[in-house]
């Protein structure tokens, strides 16, 4: 688990920046925000995920700050696998792209993903006998990170079940990619 949180720690926090604006308007975006990032972490059913990664599942840990809400799964017993979940609800095309030029920046190899959200990334880092598997996926001003040590495949699928599980509870909340 250390790995996952330390895989987080310096992308994660870039893309969570608070614009500058009056007071008024500042309480009202964090009511708005506040509303969105409600009960995230039961989006996604500690049974889903387990039947993707085909382990039993806890009910996740929560922990939300401003915009980002992270949603930590835990195998049930005897398995160090484990799958974090996070939701960034006022995040941008330009904080996806700082978040992964910081990840390039610490030498991760970066591939494309295609098939969901406005863009998305994936990576792999291995340490010692353990691999954790990262996706990275932007759909409007929603980002999410799902990262863990289940398979690359699983963790695609986990992510595609979030954007699918977010965009079904917040219809209105997701804009298309603007056209011009």
């Amino acid at each position: 688990m250390l790995l996952i949180s330390s895989l987080c720690l310096g992308a994660c926090s870039a893309s969570s920046s608070t614009p500058t604006s009056s007071p008024s308007t500042n309480a009202s975006a964090r009511r708005s925000i506040a509303s969105r990032n409600k009960g995230l972490c039961s989006l996604v059913a500690p049974s889903v995920v387990a039947t993707i990664v085909e382990t039993a599942m806890n009910t996740p840990r929560s922990a939300t700050h401003g915009s980002v809400t992270e949603c930590t799964y835990q195998a049930r017993s005897g398995s160090q696998l484990a799958v974090l979940i996070r939701f960034d609800t006022n995040s941008s095309e330009k904080a996806f792209a700082s978040d992964r030029s910081i990840f390039e920046s610490h030498g991760q190899k970066l591939g494309q993903v295609t098939g969901f959200g406005d863009e998305a990334y994936y990576f792999s880092e291995t340490a010692g006998k353990s691999t954790v598997n990262t996706i990275v996926v932007r759909q409007g001003r929603l980002q999410i990170l799902v990262t863990g040590s289940a398979a690359l495949d699983q963790t695609a699928a986990i992510a595609h079940q979030t954007l699918t599980e977010y965009e079904a509870a917040h219809p209105s909340v997701i804009p298309t990619t603007p056209t011009t």
